[in-house]
């Protein structure tokens, strides 16, 4: 049951990285918050680097989809005794979550969007701001 949570939060860091890469970030919300952490072509050239490793909100992202999926993976436990079943309930649940995210909240301006700005501008890095 663990894998569905980890899979719907795969979805959402996937639609992170894909809204916050290249041109594609000005027509979410993410056009509003600092370049210097939230656009990944400016990013990578303002981060702070921890191992050459740079700390901007596309690597961490992908960072944690890669991270959700292994444990997806490593978590997984049989929902139903036919496996080809499970398969469509993980499918849905990542395509539900990328397609809610990345479709109708990242770029959107109704009232839980913009709380949602609200919340990443607060977890930016300082010093980009």
């Amino acid at each position: 049951m663990l894998a569905i949570l980890f899979l719907f939060l795969a979805g959402i860091f996937d639609a992170v990285s894909d809204s916050v890469e290249n041109e594609h970030i000005h027509d979410t919300i993410f056009s509003v918050l600092p370049f210097k952490f939230w656009s990944k072509r400016d990013s990578w050239k303002e981060v702070k680097r921890v191992f050459s490793y740079p700390m901007d909100a596309w690597h961490i992202s992908k960072s944690l989809w890669i991270i959700c999926i292994a444990l997806a993976i490593s978590l997984y436990s049989s929902l139903t005794d036919l496996w080809y079943i499970d398969f469509i309930i993980f499918g849905f649940t990542w395509n539900a979550s990328f397609n809610l995210f990345y479709t109708h909240i990242f770029q959107s301006t109704n009232k839980f969007s913009k709380l949602f700005v609200s919340l990443l501008y607060k977890i930016t890095p300082k010093y980009l701001k």
